[in-house]
């Protein structure tokens, strides 16, 4: 039982130094040269976190001129996100009309709404777990993690 006590925490601990690693190698770097390196940034950033049953994690970016405006896009976009995952209501409406006459035959006509919106609810006691902005195409392009605890 020890030893098997022992292998499950490698295992945590070399999954959570991957993680840190992986991030680690973005500490230096500020400037994105074009958009394949923006789309793997995305990428490289947003499958370091992984949320579980009782931790979610959201991913939000942001592109402005403005440093802080970009930064605060991010956290916005995050939030949204996040918002989604916890109470997210899709409200869809589906008609389906059928003619039938001896001359044209059949007639069908179909047609489907979907809506997506939101419960109300509040987001507190998030923490953001990772914040960075580069340089892109002479503006700056932020990207935040947030982390939230349901209960």
């Amino acid at each position: 039982m020890k030893y098997f006590l022992i292998l499950i925490i490698s295992v945590l601990l070399v999954g959570c130094n991957t993680t840190q690693s992986n991030l680690k190698k973005l500490d230096n770097k500020v400037v994105v040269n074009n958009g394949q390196d923006l789309i793997k940034l995305n990428n490289q950033i947003c499958s370091s976190f992984k949320s579980e049953d009782k931790t979610l994690y959201s991913c939000g970016s942001g592109y402005s001129s403005d440093f802080e405006l970009s930064k605060k896009k991010s956290l916005l976009d995050s939030k949204t996100k996040l918002q989604d995952k916890i109470s997210t209501m899709v409200v869809k409406s589906e008609i389906q009309n059928i003619e039938e006459d001896t001359k044209t035959g059949v007639k069908k006509k179909y047609s489907s709404e979907e809506q997506s919106s939101f419960g109300e609810s509040y987001i507190n006691g998030y923490q953001i777990v990772f914040d960075k902005t580069f340089l892109y195409k002479s503006s700056y392009y932020s990207f935040v993690v947030i982390k939230y605890q349901l209960s």
